[in-house]
């Protein structure tokens, strides 16, 4: 099921659903270019899941407070919730499959590395546009 969500409506259809069923949220706008292309790639998805995950559109333009509430500082993005929290999560898209949750999300999709990661002592982080490090990456880490 894919469905546009709103600040109105998010914590109802989003977060309060993902204690029944794993939610994607693709955080967008009109004038993305990747975002167009992710778009149908998302829910093409969703598709083959058949129910199992469902998947929630917000227009990041229309919804500028939530998305900032979420931190989404580049579109595209796409945040997992299952249980009522972010499990998983992906930004700046290159192309390839977007990675998404089952009904049981994998525990280690992240968008930083070990040395940006909050529960990284501050005095262990190396700058945020170190080479190779998560800022660089386009896609999600694994561990």
């Amino acid at each position: 099921m894919v469905y546009d969500v709103t600040e109105r409506d998010f914590m109802e259809r989003v977060v309060e659903r993902s204690r029944e069923i794993p939610v994607v949220v693709d955080f967008w706008a009109e004038w993305c270019g990747p975002c167009r292309t992710l778009g149908p790639a998302l829910e093409a998805a969703i598709e083959k899941r058949q129910g199992e995950v469902e998947l929630a559109k917000l227009d990041t333009d229309a919804n500028q407070s939530l998305a900032a509430g979420f931190g989404i500082r580049g579109i595209p993005a796409v945040k997992a919730f299952k249980d009522g929290k972010v499990v998983a999560e992906f930004s700046s898209w290159t192309g390839s499959s977007p990675p998404l949750p089952t009904s049981s999300p994998p525990r280690t999709m992240r968008t930083r590395c070990a040395r940006h990661s909050s529960s990284t002592p501050a005095t262990a982080r190396r700058p945020a546009n170190s080479p190779g490090c998560c800022s660089t990456a386009a896609t999600p880490t694994r561990r």
